[in-house]
């Protein structure tokens, strides 16, 4: 929760000074007297965005609430998601059957990268690769910070090239033993992870996120001024990760009260 709180108000704030140095980027918005007040715009400016939130309070709570596990949660999303575009009479055969072949095809490519991982780990296992690095890790008597700086090179480098999935199946079996070693916290470790899975989907070439926003900006836009925006968001994550591997605290805090 508070690494999430903590990555949004760090957007904020960056769009927020750029806005008020560069007003061109986000030009004041002016709202017509009949339509009532800048909050009552701003209100109903969420109006679109509804199903977005009711798919995340209806995975999240359903997650909290026991009514399905993690791994049901993805069916449980797909139905709430048909049933949100039944709703809004979006649902077509057209768009059903195009959502399912992509669906297909996204699977068939992460079973791939899966069965290849899942390879890649038993030869580790049979080579007993982990269990030597960890020892060759504590031997060095390297800090955490020390190892999370490594990491974050590999991580960098993998993020480039690989999807989330292939970056975690190809890493967790080599770096966990290795933190695991210098007795670093495995939910801390968990959270620096998905920060780094998170900047891999914005570092090019394959910066996954930045094609997803391609595909709906269309030619209106151009790719590498895409990437160039993201550089922003990508020195926000910096400032991130720094507070993150500092302050440890902003990661364990809630766990640790549970």
């Amino acid at each position: 929760m508070l690494p999430g709180i903590l990555t949004a108000a760090v957007y904020t704030a960056m769009i927020i000074i750029r806005a008020k140095l560069n007003p061109k980027i986000a030009p004041p918005v002016q709202i017509d007297p009949e339509e009532g007040t800048l909050w009552q715009a701003r209100w109903k400016s969420l109006l679109p965005v509804w199903p977005v939130l009711v798919l995340i309070f209806g995975i999240i709570g359903g997650l909290y609430g026991g009514i399905f596990t993690p791994t049901e949660a993805g069916a449980g999303g797909a139905l709430l998601a048909c049933a949100i575009a039944l709703f809004q009479r979006r649902l077509t055969g057209k768009v059903l059957w195009s959502s399912v072949m992509e669906a297909v095809t996204t699977t068939a490519s992460l079973l791939f990268v899966a069965y290849g991982a899942v390879m890649f780990t038993k030869f580790l296992a049979l080579s007993g690769l982990p269990v030597f690095l960890g020892n060759t890790i504590e031997s060095w008597q390297l800090s955490p910070y020390m190892l999370i700086l490594a990491a974050s090179v590999i991580y960098l480098i993998l993020g480039m090239f690989l999807d989330p999935m292939g970056v975690l199946l190809l890493s967790l079996p080599v770096m966990q033993p290795m933190f695991d070693a210098v007795g670093a916290d495995p939910i801390w470790v968990g959270v620096i992870v998905v920060k780094f899975i998170e900047i891999g989907l914005l570092t090019p070439p394959v910066g996954f996120n930045v094609y997803v926003v391609k595909s709906v900006v269309g030619d209106e836009i151009s790719l590498g001024r895409i990437f160039r925006g993201v550089g922003w968001f990508l020195a926000c994550e910096a400032i991130i990760m720094f507070l993150l591997v500092v302050f440890p605290q902003i990661s364990l805090f809630l766990p640790n009260g549970m």
